[in-house]
């Protein structure tokens, strides 16, 4: 049996320990200090990009802690008053600090590789890791907490299955870390960071079976909900890192179209118009002709005027008359012919005369008079001789007389034939 007995500390040694590894002046041998100068040192970029999930992570546990406090009217033991104290000393240095990831990685056992004994029954008034569904807490999955404002994503605030979505920038961050986690335990990669992996090598690593294995960590919950599911998490990580393919290109359409939606336009542009098309209007008005064109005809019809000037004609040409009458003259005209030509009579009088004169005779004797006087007298002289007798005597006389003979007489002499 172990008889030995746990070293009790008063309040002042509690803080001669404190001050001592802040000066650097700790003992070299004793744990707790080495401990606590570890804590004191400045952050890394990559320890201080997991900040805030730090943060929430050390909340929650003090939180726990304050819930299972003695009632009042039951004396609380000295150990426990120095213990609460030291807690809320050590608080200041892990909120400004907590970038390190002590806190959260102590949680979840990322130091040692595994899940904390304490992971499944978490103690009294804290979070449960999971809820009755099997989905993950808001302190894992970056939910906001009942009350508070979610995250907003690179494009606002869009959600996934009602989840606010976390922003990019924090997703993409989760997304090496998934890669250099897998890479580890392949052996490909002496530590976890997938930062230090090259472009093939995050590939690679996502592309692999291992990724269910790290994605079940509670720390990975924002990305998995983010995604839709953890075999959506590949495919969506190789969007947020600019990986040149898909591992499994397949399922990219499974992704939740508002987190699509919350991606920046230059990543946007690199999904396959199978699945563009899917995506709110919002959204494809922002995107560039150059993605847009490869559209169905049936998503381009959802589209505003002003976004389908935009576009090419050859993707023009594919819309229905009653969309393209909607465009500006500028743009009709630069359509075929044979596209023009459909256009209603009110609309084809709006273009521009070099374009109307490559009209056939058919469609240019419907245009009115005040249109076809405009037309040079090469084109006029095509026209059947029921529109011509309807010209002014000025736009007459400047047709060939083969043409003005074909007049009715009453016409010719007015004319002076």
């Amino acid at each position: 049996m172990n008889t030995s007995q746990p070293r009790h500390i008063d309040r002042e040694a509690a803080e001669q320990l404190l001050d001592r590894a802040a000066a650097g002046s700790a003992r070299a041998d004793d744990p707790l200090a080495h401990l606590l100068t570890a804590a004191a040192a400045p952050g890394d970029d990559r320890e201080l990009s997991r900040e805030d999930l730090a943060v929430a992570a050390f909340t929650a546990h003090l939180a726990g802690s304050t819930a299972s406090s003695p009632a009042p009217g039951h004396a609380r033991p000295a150990a426990s008053r120095l213990a609460r104290h030291l807690t809320l000393k050590v608080a200041g240095v892990a909120a400004a600090l907590a970038g390190m990831g002590v806190a959260l990685a102590a949680a979840t056992g990322v130091f040692s590789g595994t899940t904390p004994p304490h992971a499944g029954a978490p103690h009294a008034g804290a979070p449960s890791a999971a809820t009755s569904q099997g989905q993950p807490s808001p302190r894992h999955t970056g939910a906001s907490a009942p009350g508070r404002s979610a995250s907003p994503g690179a494009s606002g605030s869009a959600t996934a299955g009602g989840t606010p979505v976390a922003p990019v920038t924090q997703l993409s961050g989760l997304c090496t870390e998934v890669a250099g986690h897998v890479a580890k335990l392949e052996g490909t990669a002496t530590e976890a960071s997938g930062r230090t992996l090259s472009a093939t090598g995050l590939e690679q690593a996502l592309a692999s079976p291992t990724v269910g294995t790290v994605l079940t960590g509670p720390v990975f919950g924002t990305l998995t909900t983010a995604a839709g599911a953890a075999t959506n998490v590949p495919d969506y990580c190789a969007l947020v890192l600019g990986l040149p393919s898909l591992p499994q290109p397949g399922l990219v359409a499974s992704l939740p179209r508002t987190t699509l939606a919350a991606l920046p336009v230059s990543l946007l542009v690199k999904l396959p118009a199978s699945v563009l098309a899917t995506l709110p209007t919002a959204t494809l008005v922002t995107l560039p002709a150059s993605a847009l064109a490869g559209l169905p005809t049936s998503v381009l019809t959802r589209l505003p005027a002003t976004t389908l000037a935009k576009l090419p004609s050859s993707a023009l040409a594919r819309l229905p008359v009653p969309v393209l009458a909607k465009l500006p003259p500028s743009v009709l005209a630069t359509l075929p012919v044979s596209v023009v030509e459909k256009l209603p009579t009110s609309v084809l009088a709006q273009l521009p005369i070099s374009v109307l004169e490559k009209l056939p005779t058919s469609v240019l004797a419907k245009l009115p008079i005040s249109v076809l006087e405009k037309l040079p007298p090469s084109v006029l002289a095509t026209l059947p001789t029921s529109v011509l007798q309807k010209l002014p005597p000025s736009v007459l006389n400047e047709l060939p007389t083969s043409v003005l003979n074909k007049l009715p007489p009453a016409i010719q002499s007015e004319l002076g034939l």
